[in-house]
């Protein structure tokens, strides 16, 4: 049985490494920027799935500047 473990990192350093694997994968910072865009996007709306009703209900920080996404 897998675990998924849960980190709590920053949004701007979630950005930048996911912008860093992004171009490592190509020489297109276009390409990369859309990748990693779109990365970011995906994983914010799945972590937004896995919140309790409890943390939904009482949206805060950066939750609630970012509520637009879902």
């Amino acid at each position: 049985m897998a675990t998924k473990a849960r980190r709590l990192t920053l949004l701007g350093k979630l950005v930048a490494a996911t912008f860093d694997e992004a171009a490592k994968h190509t020489t297109d910072q276009q390409l990369a920027s859309r990748v990693a865009t779109e990365v970011v996007l995906t994983m914010l709306r799945k972590s937004r799935r896995h919140t309790s009703p409890l943390e939904k209900a009482r949206p805060s920080g950066v939750a609630a500047s970012m509520s637009w996404l879902s």
